[in-house]
């Protein structure tokens, strides 16, 4: 669904939490200004675009 023929960059979002303080971000894929021929998805993958995209359980404090 990472597709910017589906989606326009401000509305596609990433959450990122830091597991110390607790507190969560949340900001636009439009801050990243990634170009309209950009794969998307694998850039996300990557981690080009700072969410997480795999979680690990082990690093979870439960």
């Amino acid at each position: 669904m990472l597709d910017l023929n589906l989606f326009r960059r401000d509305q596609i979002y990433s959450v990122e939490k830091n597991n110390k303080t607790g507190v969560s971000d949340l900001y636009s894929l439009d801050e990243f200004s990634p170009r309209k021929s950009e794969n998307i998805q694998k850039g996300y993958l990557q981690g080009r675009y700072g969410a997480m995209p795999f979680v690990n359980l082990k690093d979870i404090e439960w």
